[in-house]
């Protein structure tokens, strides 16, 4: 009831948002979290819609730009600029969006959601398989401009983590992929 009652609080003008005593911001890091908790004492799936969609778009100017084989850039530029345009300007969130919205899909069931995301969905997916990960051995590779955000690992290693982390965005986007 008292974590209801929290999870309640954190939804302002159909947004959840961080903590109603800290930075009261939307981060994909705690959604997938509040997402679950959310399906299961309010099925309010309005604040969550609206929560991914705002999230989702954070850096896209940026994203779309990534995915123009075109542009000539230097790969370092390119880089750099890839990790100006992950949600809330982490890695890891950026990995968390998938995830969120496969579990979203999973607790709502909200095709036509997926629909309208998936172009969005996919090209996060696209530039991240593209520009952060080890084309030979699938890993996910932290670029020297990149901020990753896992705070609760031993003695502050994260790449364990993020490799599973990493998985689990590939295989929620494969998921996502074959509903459409």
């Amino acid at each position: 009831r008292i974590a209801a009652n929290t999870l309640q609080l954190c939804i302002h003008s159909n947004f959840i948002v961080d903590g109603i005593k800290r930075d009261r911001l939307p981060w994909t890091g705690d959604l997938a979290v509040s997402l679950m908790a959310n399906a299961y004492s309010f099925s309010d799936e309005e604040c969550v819609r609206w929560t991914l969609t705002v999230l989702g778009r954070c850096g896209m100017d940026k994203l779309a730009l990534q995915n123009r084989d075109e542009i000539g850039e230097k790969d370092s530029v390119r880089k750099a600029a890839m990790a100006d345009s992950h949600v809330n300007g982490i890695v890891d969130y950026s990995l968390w969006f998938i995830i969120s919205h496969w579990l979203y899909q999973r607790y709502f069931g909200d095709t036509h959601f997926l629909q309208q995301e998936w172009r969005l969905i996919e090209l996060r997916l696209k530039c991240l398989i593209k520009l952060c990960s080890d084309q030979e051995n699938g890993w996910l590779i932290i670029h020297e401009d990149d901020c990753v955000f896992i705070d609760w690992t031993v003695d502050g290693e994260k790449s364990t983590a993020l490799q599973i982390l990493w998985w689990q965005a590939l295989d929620c986007g494969i998921s996502l992929a074959q509903k459409m």
